[in-house]
């Protein structure tokens, strides 16, 4: 499933319930950090003039009488690749998460959490590694045609003109298509990153790649849709509700893909303002609840949950109501179990497990049971199963 319209409409209705006191945060944030965009900006221009005169004094020949430059313009990106990359990484990883928590009614979720991710710097760090080395790779035919197309409009003749600039328009189509097919195949390296902390770098991009198998159009298509937004972000006051739009939608396109999508109605939309929660009426007197499998044994599977009912997930078939296969070996003999409560609209979840039970990520204390709310995220031991309250 992918279908942007009502993603972006999700992420209207989501956001439309902060305070003004959480836009003051998000825009004192993303103000700073376009500042600093800004300046890289003007890097990224400058690295990229430099790189295309070092193609053409290696293709020349002229490259040892600009040896020094040479190696100053490579110093000038090692730094800053060390230092934008860095930062631009830890302001991701904070826009995911709270992204990922907001599309999800995270009743914890806090605007400092942008800024509160650096736990997930080292993956993101790894994940984009990967990324560079594989748009590098498969970029590396575009450059060996725009040096071949300098070597030979350099020939003499009017034949190695022509095939110069034959070539060197198909380097720079290869180049912008790389660009944009990697960019797109691979976006959703960083949200998995966030949901699955103990996966390899690796495995986040071919999970991304696999999940953008025939959606890679479809989400060029979105990112050209938000082009009037990202020219509004020019201005720093427009990054306030243009960012986050961005992001809780692209959440939202993730959460779909992965099957977890649920659309938010908008009269159903608790008020949150920086972790705290006043649920609606409506909520409160809501009768049942469900959990939903989204990964694992019995994917796609939910389970109703009326007041009284327990949901106890495990393989011992003496102890549990859902019981998983002998394969699922991380899931304890009674992993976990589950109760609904209509007098609130929440859940309790108890962990009996030696693997583990996490509500968003967050390990939750063996044999205590915790309060959560729809739209939570529960994931047994190192992900054997993945739940979704409802």
């Amino acid at each position: 499933m992918f279908n942007r319209v009502q993603a972006k409409e999700n992420a209207k209705t989501i956001l439309r319930q902060r305070t003004f006191l959480d836009v003051l945060g998000f825009g004192g944030i993303l103000t700073a950090f376009s500042l600093f965009l800004a300046i890289a900006q003007i890097v990224t221009i400058f690295m990229s003039v430099a790189r295309g005169i070092l193609l053409v004094l290696l293709a020349t020949g002229s490259l040892g009488r600009f040896i020094w430059p040479a190696l100053w313009c490579v110093l000038i990106l090692l730094i800053y690749i060390c230092i934008f990359g860095t930062v631009s990484l830890l302001f991701q990883a904070g826009m995911v998460r709270s992204a990922l928590r907001l599309a999800r009614d995270d009743p914890k979720v806090r605007v400092v959490d942008t800024v509160l991710a650096g736990d997930c710097l080292g993956m993101y760090i790894r994940v984009a590694l990967w990324q560079f080395l594989f748009r590098f790779l498969w970029g590396l035919p575009g450059d060996a045609a725009l040096l071949l197309s300098v070597l030979l409009m350099r020939s003499s003749g009017i034949l190695g003109v022509i095939f110069g600039l034959v070539l060197m328009v198909a380097g720079l189509g290869w180049s912008v298509f790389i660009s944009i097919n990697k960019s797109c195949q691979y976006y959703f390296s960083y949200f998995i990153a966030e949901d699955n902390r103990k996966m390899a770098a690796l495995d986040c991009l071919r999970e991304s790649g696999r999940l953008m198998v025939s959606h890679k159009l479809d989400l060029f298509v979105t990112f050209l849709s938000f082009y009037g937004c990202n020219l509004l972000s020019l201005t720093l006051l427009a990054n306030v509700f243009t960012v986050p739009y961005q992001y809780v939608t692209y959440a939202g396109i993730y959460e779909q893909l992965t099957g977890s999508f649920h659309p938010i109605p908008q009269g159903d939309m608790p008020w949150r303002s920086n972790g705290k929660n006043k649920p609606l009426q409506e909520n409160v007197l809501k009768a049942s609840g469900s959990v939903k499998v989204i990964s694992g044994e019995f994917e796609g599977t939910t389970f109703p949950l009326a007041a009284g009912e327990e949901l106890r997930i495990g393989r011992d078939p003496q102890r549990a109501n859902v019981v998983v296969g002998p394969a699922s070996q991380a899931i304890s003999g009674l992993h976990c179990s589950i109760r609904f409560e209509p007098a609130t609209g929440s859940f309790f979840i108890t962990d009996h497990s030696s693997n583990g039970t996490y509500l968003d990520n967050k390990l939750i204390p063996a044999g205590t049971s915790i309060r959560a709310y729809s739209g939570t995220i529960v994931r047994l031991a190192d992900g054997a199963m993945v739940l979704r309250l409802s």
